[in-house]
Formats: structure tokens, C-alpha cells, sequence
């Protein structure tokens, strides 16, 4: 599958609005994202680019996959 190159904040929109996502907490840029699976996910606000590694692990903690973003984007 190829690159996915999403800004955190399209990545934040999508996870909430779509994907049952909710702020629980924030501290400074980091903002706690949980959904009612139990699912944590951390995502940095920089309005950047999120990096690979960091969106690898973003659905890794979410239980998403690439796919699933994608039908968003």
C-alpha cells in the first residue's frame, strides 16, 4: 500500500467523526484520544504532516488500518 501523507489534524477529524474517538486529556500539544472499544491513541497537534512511524503506531493503537483512513481522506 502506498504512502499516507495526512496532516494530524485531518487525522484528528476523522478519528472523531467517523471512528467514535474523544478527547479524555491534553498536555500541551498532545492531545488523549479514546473510543468505547478502549482503544488510546496519542496524536501531537502541530498542524504538519504526521510522520510514517507515527501514523504506523497511531493505528496500531486505534485498531485501524490504513484503509479505514483513507475513505476519509
Amino acid at each position: 500500500m502506498p504512502r499516507l501523507v495526512i496532516k494530524d489534524t485531518a487525522l484528528v477529524k476523522v478519528l472523531t467523526k467517523h471512528y467514535g474517538f474523544y478527547i479524555y486529556g491534553r498536555h500541551g500539544s498532545h492531545v488523549k484520544f479514546r473510543d468505547d472499544k478502549g482503544h488510546t491513541v496519542i496524536v501531537s497537534i502541530h498542524n504538519e504532516d504526521v510522520k510514517q512511524g507515527t501514523l504506523n503506531a497511531i493505528l496500531r493503537q486505534s485498531g485501524l488500518e490504513k484503509s479505514d483512513i483513507l475513505k476519509y481522506v
